[in-house]
């Protein structure tokens, strides 16, 4: 059965990203839109449904990079044990080469480590990269469109790889309330019947495909006056753009609207038309503040005396605690205030040293231990909530805690992008409601919406919880377990089946909070049990019977 994708013509509301997506479907050298803005206003509907508009014309790969995706998986990789037993040299092509020709979509981009961000964005430009593993080194094309959307409420981009992306579109919500009913009708349409709907605008997508085709074969044609390059010269000068990425971009996206709107000569409308989408994203930032500070009347604050060139003291040159000293009485001594015949005598006394010895004797009868660097902290905190929907739970109970402890959690890592995800359990099955979303509200709306039922089955949920926390390296995976601890038929085999599934499959979760809603008269105390046995914190929600 043929998949059927939103059509293009279908999207309302969404005017200049649809425009910008065009101007690089005519040009692909542009290179990529960057939308910035609300979530839940259909970027990702509108990608995908220009990857399938292209794709009528020829097969046009549409490609979804995770922010969790793995190097191997984003690069590629070697079939080690093809090379070493057969001696053949198998690629793994990786996501950037399997865009090629196509699109490459990261939905979330600022949250992309920096890393494979300078990855993807080198083998963009250049249109294709090098894999280099097992001492083997494959040039690989990767010449594609690179689409990237991003909320800045969850952290920015660097000015650097903003400035990679040719165009940029600012997504805000519609505020028409008669545009927001219409894409609740289109919407409702298409999910009673795809195919029927994707009929009514078949004569549109045509059209807008062969305008596409036409206006890349014109684009080359295309007549160009020195007053429109000195035009786009002095548009990025008024805006104060860094480098001259902009200007020759400015020019390539009047050539892409103009023929796009069939003329056959640049003029300046066609310019000042797309000049936001150029640089509205570049512009130039403040300057840095001088170090410098301004003199003070305070004759505490005022600068130190000058000190000589070769200073007595080495902390004054290198950073503090950088190495540890045990000296001969077994003591450890932090720093050193003395080289050779300079020692400032006193403070060397004064913390145990010997000052006759100089630095490389020191070093030659002396124990140094050096200190680790310290661990850079994972950049993401990601709250899944994992609930048990059966027919023993109390949904307004859960609903409450659940709000409060999203508060409590964000309030505690303020500063740190928060994930959050939801599992539901019902029915003796389990269903990922939420899959690693940035917005806290869809964690109360699926657990609002959730139908409490039937019984509980803990293994089929762990399984799930494993494939949302396979990324430990990058992100913090905490779980909230809500139950009342009646696994299934609450027998001791049952419930040592669910503590052994979850030792199986709960590895990648750092830190585990079992939430007790049992209710009733008798508490069986299942949930603290299996909260003791897994190691995990403890908490109990009473609730009414």
């Amino acid at each position: 059965m043929k998949q059927h994708y939103f059509p293009f013509a279908a999207v309302v509301g969404q005017d200049r990203f649809k425009l910008a997506l065009i101007l690089v479907s005519i040009d692909p050298t542009i290179g990529g839109v960057l939308a910035i803005g609300d979530k839940g206003t259909g970027k990702t509907t509108l990608i995908r449904s220009l990857a399938d508009l292209l794709s009528q014309e020829e097969a046009v790969p549409f490609v979804n990079l995770p922010i969790g995706a793995s190097e191997d998986r984003v690069l590629g990789s070697i079939e080690l044990s093809t090379l070493i037993n057969e001696k053949k040299e198998v690629v793994n092509a990786g996501l950037l080469a399997q865009a090629d020709g196509g699109i490459l979509y990261v939905d979330e981009i600022n949250l992309l480590n920096d890393y494979l961000m300078d990855s993807l964005l080198d083998a963009s430009a250049s249109g294709s990269y090098y894999l280099e593993r097992e001492g083997i080194s494959k040039r690989l094309n990767s010449r594609f469109s690179l689409i990237g959307s991003m909320n800045p409420e969850e952290g920015d981009l660097r000015p650097q790889l903003k400035d990679r992306f040719g165009l940029s579109v600012q997504i805000t919500t519609p505020n028409d309330l008669e545009l927001r009913m219409q894409v609740i009708r289109n919407r409702m349409d298409f999910d009673c019947d795809p195919q029927e709907f994707s009929e009514r605008y078949t004569v549109e997508q045509s059209a807008l495909i062969t305008r596409i085709r036409e206006s890349k074969s014109k684009l080359n044609s295309l007549m160009v006056s020195e007053a429109m390059i000195q035009l786009c010269a002095q548009l990025a000068l008024d805006h104060g753009v860094e480098g001259l990425r902009s200007d020759i971009l400015l020019l390539k996206t009047a050539k892409a609207y103009a023929v796009w709107n069939r003329d056959n000569e640049l003029q300046r409308h066609h310019i000042e038309a797309i000049a936001a989408l150029v640089l509205e994203h570049r512009k130039r930032q403040d300057p840095p503040k001088s170090n410098s500070n301004p003199p003070s009347d305070n004759p505490s604050e005022k600068e130190p005396p000058h000190q000589e060139e070769n200073p007595t003291r080495l902390d004054a040159e290198q950073p503090q605690n950088s190495l540890k000293i045990t000296a001969k009485d077994g003591k450890q001594r932090k720093g050193m205030e003395s080289v050779g015949k300079q020692a400032t005598v006193p403070l060397a006394e004064e913390r145990g040293l010997d000052v006759r010895k100089t630095v490389g004797q020191y070093l030659a009868k002396n124990h140094f231990e050096p200190i680790q660097k310290h661990e850079e902290k994972r950049a993401a905190i990601h709250l899944a909530f994992l609930l048990d929907a059966s027919g023993s739970m109390r949904k307004e109970g859960v609903i409450a805690y659940a709000k409060g402890f999203i508060e409590k959690a964000v309030t505690e890592h303020e500063g740190k992008r928060m994930i959050f995800s939801l599992i539901a359990m019902q029915a003796n099955e389990a269903k990922t409601q939420v899959d690693r979303s940035s917005n806290a509200g869809e964690i109360i709306a699926g657990l609002e919406h959730v139908e409490v039922g039937g019984k509980t089955n803990a293994i089929a949920a762990f399984k799930l919880l494993k494939s949302l926390t396979t990324d430990r390296n990058k992100v913090q995976h905490q779980l909230v377990f809500l139950t009342d601890g009646k696994f299934g038929d609450a027998s001791d085999a049952a419930i040592q089946s669910a503590i052994s599934s979850y030792q199986l499959y709960g590895k990648g979760v750092d830190k585990a909070t079992i939430v007790d809603m049992e209710k009733g008269a008798v508490n069986l105390g299942i949930a603290q049990q299996f909260a003791r046995k897994i190691k995990a914190d403890y908490e109990r929600i009473e609730t009414k019977s």
